[in-house]
Formats: structure tokens, sequence, C-alpha cells
């Protein structure tokens, strides 16, 4: 016994069979599109959030490569605090003899920027070293406190300069500090006492 299948049951099989493959054509697009998707969904760039999703967390240091990198990598880290100068060995190194060409570079090194090379300073900011009391005076110890630990708000003949004077002990040696002085107290017509090394270092110890 043979079945027959009439004409329209025949339509009927067809059209069943290109339902049946549009729907899998369908689903096989579909799983596609979503792998793409999938695949191309944004990474996370918090690092925690790296952590949480089990990415490996590239280090700062293999970031950086190069030249460039250790460049960036130095300014990125920490300043090291500078190491106190030697005192007691630059005022003991040998008999001191004020040079007055290694206390011009120091001072234009140093302190030109503020107190100009006139040494007339700028007004309201930064006092003139010109004609100045505490350079002037025998007793330089005001001059040295000065330049080891800065100043701020200075008063010089009832006028107040707002400028801040950042210390300078930590970077100059005594030697360093006496040839500054100096300068500055044999220069802009300015006639005072010399200092030594030795004087620095006393008000360096707080003598």
């Amino acid at each position: 016994m043979s079945l027959q299948l009439s004409p329209s049951d025949h339509s009927t099989l067809r059209h069943l069979a290109i339902m049946f493959a549009l729907l899998a054509g369908t689903g096989v697009i579909l799983i596609i599109i979503g792998t793409f998707v999938w695949a191309s969904r944004a990474k996370p760039t918090d690092p925690l959030q790296q952590q949480r999703a089990g990415a490996r967390v590239t280090p700062v240091s293999a970031v950086y490569a190069g030249s460039a990198g250790k460049a960036a990598l130095a300014a990125a880290a920490p300043a090291a605090a500078p190491k106190p100068p030697a005192a007691s060995a630059a005022a003991s190194s040998g008999p001191y003899s004020y040079a007055a060409d290694k206390g011009k570079s120091m001072f234009d090194s140093t302190c030109a920027a503020c107190h100009q090379t006139t040494g007339e300073g700028v007004a309201g900011a930064f006092p003139p070293l010109k004609g100045n009391p505490a350079v002037g005076d025998a007793n330089p110890k005001a001059q040295i406190e000065t330049i080891l630990n800065g100043r701020h708000g200075t008063v010089i003949a009832g006028k107040t300069y707002s400028g801040v004077m950042p210390p300078f002990g930590s970077q100059l040696t005594d030697v360093q500090v006496a040839d500054i002085a100096n300068y500055e107290r044999s220069s802009w017509g300015n006639h005072a006492k010399p200092v030594t090394p030795a004087d620095v270092a006393a008000v360096r110890s707080g003598k």
C-alpha cells in the first residue's frame, strides 16, 4: 500500500520545509551576531573592575617602556628629600677665602630671580638687599637665618614684602651660604663685615 499525496499536501510540505529552513537560518544568524557582540564588548578599564572580571592587569612599569617611560615614571615617583649638606665638613675643610666671582655665581643662580641682579628686589614682593639692615648688620645672624630658613612677610622701613622666600639650608653648604652672604654684603654699595662658613655653621646648629 503506497501513500498518495495530493497536490495540496505537496504544497503544504514545501511551505513547512521553507519555514523550518528560514527559522534555522535565522537562528544561526542570531548566534553569529551574539558571538560578535560578546567578543567586542568593551573591556573594563578600571584596575579593580579588571581584577573582578579576571583580566590580567598590566603593571605600570610594563606600560611605560623605553626612555620616555622611564622619564614618566621618574616624574610620577615622589621626589626624594634632599640630603642636608655636611655643614661641619664644609666649615672645616680649610681656610676660607671669599671669591667675588663665586659669590656672584651663587647669587645669580639662587637669589637674583627674586632680588634682582641690581639687589633692588621687587616692590611689594621681594625686599631689596641694597641697603637692607640685615645685610648691613655687623652681626650676620639674621641674614644667614633668612638664607637657611627662608622668610615671609618681611617688613623694612615700614614696607611689607609679601613674597615667600624658600629655605635653602638643605640645598647649600656652609661655604655656599657664606659666599652668597658675602656677595650681598659687599655689593650695590653695601660694606658689611664678611662672614665665614663657621658663622653659618653656628647659625645652622642654633647657636
